[in-house]
């Protein structure tokens, strides 16, 4: 379309440049790529031109670009060389106070990577050191923003989710929590974000539990939301009744809002599990079976009579 490209090269001459023509081109770059990917591309760094002295336009549509567009690999193979400066600008960015932060460009370009990095586009190695730089390097608010992001996508396609997706989210999870989990939990500024991933049934149950554990055992009882995550914790019990026991019974223990005391539903599925199971896990059952008659919860009495299944 001629009367695009003149328009479109009229309008990155340095002379004519504005940011609300470059917030328009970066808001419209799927058009641009279908109209002419070849224009585009000979133009990428004309447009998106934030490395430069003179960049207010350029972050004018690279800021567009992120909030108003999804991320996509076509999008990712072009503005490579953009999404990589961008990264290596977050050391150095002061984070917005608390009540500025909202959903700008910033948390955008946490979700792009997240989602390219999940979807296996991030396939070369320095494509996949990015997504590790962005953990290394960002601020707690935007590591926490990014877990929370990948964990709430988990929970709205859990029914869809398959390998190598859940494989890819884990390495994601792995990535973050050994270095920087602990410390967030215990000292980030934001509400902890991490019970989708340990309340979703796409991900495996015996990593869920190793990890919830993990995660239980690094955070203060009054940070935690994880009363969401008693339901899955049945299919933890499946697979290893005396960890799932073990943790529940440090959970019940530590809770002084009487949170897990109401969820008698899921505690009974629980127990009559490790009831059944016997062993460790059944005594680690009676013992915890105790302490809630002690606290007024008697009618879990009544799973003392349950038999230990045969082997």
């Amino acid at each position: 379309m001629p009367e695009v490209r003149t328009w479109l090269e009229w309008q990155i001459q340095r002379k004519n440049r504005s940011p609300m023509a470059f917030a328009i081109i970066g808001a419209h770059i799927g058009l641009l790529l279908w109209i002419d990917k070849y224009w585009l591309g000979n133009n990428i760094d004309s447009v998106f031109d934030i490395e430069s002295d003179n960049t207010e336009s350029g972050w004018a549509a690279w800021n567009t670009f992120l909030i108003l567009t999804n991320p996509h690999v076509d999008f990712f193979r072009v503005l490579r060389k953009q999404y990589q400066f961008a990264v290596g600008k977050l050391v150095r960015l002061e984070p917005p106070a608390r009540s500025q932060r909202g959903e700008g460009p910033l948390q955008r370009l946490a979700e792009h990577l997240v989602i390219l990095y999940v979807r296996g586009e991030l396939s070369r190695s320095e494509d996949r050191e990015l997504f590790g730089q962005f953990i290394r390097e960002s601020h707690s608010f935007l590591r926490i923003h990014a877990i929370r992001f990948a964990g709430n996508t988990l929970l709205r396609e859990d029914d869809k989710l398959t390998e190598p997706y859940t494989t890819r989210f884990r390495s994601l999870w792995e990535l973050y929590w050994p270095t920087f989990g602990a410390d967030d939990v215990l000292h980030g500024d934001e509400s902890a974000p991490y019970m989708p991933w340990f309340t979703c049934k796409c991900l495996p149950a015996d990593w869920q539990l190793t990890n919830f554990d993990a995660y239980v055992r690094a955070s203060l009882p009054s940070r935690r939301d994880d009363v969401f995550v008693m339901v899955r914790m049945i299919d933890m019990a499946r697979l290893d009744p005396s960890r799932t026991l073990a943790l529940l019974d440090t959970l019940v223990r530590q809770d002084d809002t009487g949170r897990f005391l109401g969820e008698r539903e899921a505690m009974r599925g629980i127990l009559s599990i490790a009831m059944r199971a016997g062993g460790n896990a059944r005594h680690l059952a009676e013992r915890l079976i105790d302490h809630l008659g002690r606290c007024g919860q008697v009618e879990y009495g009544e799973l003392l009579q349950i038999s230990v299944e045969a082997g």
